[in-house]
Formats: structure tokens, C-alpha cells, sequence
């Protein structure tokens, strides 16, 4: 992910979660797109949906919460019909 990739995740989370606040949001964007720079945009993006679609809580998502999706969304996609089912 690129650092604006970064910046686009963190502002879907601000506005999905109004709690969320960054003491220094500089700061913030750095150490996601230090974590995050290794994943794909619509990896994140994706796991973020589900999190937000899912996960019931009323915080937002932390980083290695959105990692450990994108490896849950991949095992689901990566399931067969039958093992779906």
C-alpha cells in the first residue's frame, strides 16, 4: 500500500467510527503505513468492510485486526464448495 492508500483507510475508519481519534495524526498514518505497507489496498479495504459489516463492536479495527482478516477473507475464498457449505 502506498501512504495515501493509508491515509484512505484511516478516514473510512474515522468516519465509520467517530470515536476514533489519532493524539497525532501524522503519527498515525506512519505507523499504519509502516504495518500496512507490505499488504494491498483492496486487501485492507476489504477486511475493513467485513470488520465493520461483522465484528459488532463499537471500536475501531486496529491494524493487526485488519491483517488477521485479510488471512480470514483469503481462507474463506480459497474454500471449496463442498467445505463451504
Amino acid at each position: 500500500m502506498t501512504r495515501e492508500e493509508t491515509i484512505l483507510i484511516i478516514r473510512v475508519i474515522m468516519r465509520a467510527y467517530p470515536n476514533f481519534k489519532a493524539d497525532n495524526l501524522t503519527e498515525t498514518v506512519d505507523s499504519w503505513h509502516f504495518f500496512l505497507a507490505d499488504h494491498k489496498y483492496n486487501d485492507i479495504a476489504v477486511a475493513l468492510k467485513t470488520y465493520v459489516n461483522t465484528s459488532g463492536s463499537a471500536f475501531a479495527p486496529s491494524v493487526s485486526e485488519l491483517i488477521a482478516m485479510t488471512r480470514k477473507t483469503d481462507e474463506l475464498i480459497e474454500m471449496t464448495e463442498q467445505e463451504a457449505w
